[in-house]
């Protein structure tokens, strides 16, 4: 297949955050090779596997790929994934980028072209695709509509994200420099930050609910990826739900919430927050403490807590008399 380029050719950086299962890279890196776009640069950050991943890199790298450039940078020690994630992304340099997991791949040769192309012609911020799910052979997103459909940020933020077009983190293309002017780099939490409160940090889509803020999206229920699971990844291990798991990603957004200047973007993210994070389950008190970090309670922040604890108790009221109903039925 010969590579397909749109003129001018914008560069697309595929960022790969990495550590151990070199097969697993081998495959992550191979099917963004068949893709039909060019140019493309991959980025592999290796968090100091084991033994270094380099030579996966090395043995593509020494390959003749027309339009394909390799980066690959090894930390010294290893940061994590939400650190060594953000490392990768800072090595980019595309118009757009996209990060691609280890244990994930590619499964549609024009994915990537697809994608580009539609950012390119409705100057749309994010391209978000449907992924399948590795090991339950389910879609991430319910939204099987085919084709592109240009939806508003906002909108998206409201009904869409984290419900019926929630993607994995494969399915979206999107554009760096327009991440950068969201301040989303410097909303980072520093590692030794999070190691005070023994936390590790959930990135809680944050780069595309900034983008979502900022501008349109555009979307589509097409399977353009393919989400891995395998049984050992870091998402399954004891160390991540222990130590953090989706809860932490409230510190996160939370963060990123306390910079934006707009009131309506900060209405919109707080309302994301709550609905994430506040619905179902109180907050674990380190987390607050972590989103805040300087000091001890803003008044925003006892608002959201006070907030959750009443959605928490609606909740709850709503679902007794369903509950009192089927305890009834069973006797």
């Amino acid at each position: 297949m010969k590579p397909c380029i749109i003129k001018p050719s914008p560069l697309l950086s595929i960022v790969i955050p990495a550590y151990d299962k070199p097969d697993l890279l081998a495959r992550a890196i191979n099917s963004v090779i068949q893709q039909s776009y060019r140019p493309i640069e991959i980025i592999v950050c290796d968090d100091a596997s084991p033994s270094s991943l380099s030579i996966v890199v090395r043995q593509f790298s020494e390959q003749s790929h027309e339009g394909i450039e390799f980066v690959y940078h090894r930390n010294d020690f290893n940061i994590s994934f939400y650190w060594n994630s953000f490392k990768a992304l800072e090595l980019a340099s595309g118009d757009y980028a996209a990060f691609l997991h280890h244990d994930d791949y590619y499964i549609q040769a024009s994915a990537l072209h697809s994608s580009v192309a539609i950012l390119s012609t409705t100057r749309t911020l994010a391209a978000i695709s449907n992924s399948l799910v590795e090991s339950s052979l389910t879609t991430m997103m319910t939204w099987l509509a085919p084709g592109w459909h240009v939806i508003s940020g906002h909108n998206y933020l409201r009904y869409n994200l984290f419900h019926n077009a929630h993607p994995s983190f494969s399915g979206v293309v999107f554009s760096l420099p327009e991440l950068r002017k969201c301040r989303y780099f410097e909303s980072f939490i520093p590692k030794e930050v999070a190691v005070s409160f023994n936390c590790e940090l959930d990135e809680a889509f944050l780069f595309l609910i900034a983008l979502a803020l900022k501008g349109d999206v555009v979307v589509t229920g097409d399977i353009f990826s393919v989400r891995g699971s395998p049984l050992d990844s870091f998402s399954r291990s004891q160390k991540w739900s222990k130590h953090g798991g989706s809860m932490s990603g409230f510190a996160v957004l939370y963060n990123y919430y306390r910079q934006l200047i707009s009131d309506s973007q900060r209405k919109l993210l707080l309302r994301i927050i709550i609905k994430i994070y506040c619905s179902f389950s109180f907050v674990p008190f380190r987390y607050l403490l972590l989103a805040r970090r300087s000091s001890f309670l803003s008044p925003q922040l006892l608002k959201l807590i006070l907030i959750g604890i009443l959605r928490y108790y609606a909740i709850a009221a709503c679902r007794l008399p369903h509950a009192i109903l089927k305890m009834a039925s069973n006797r």
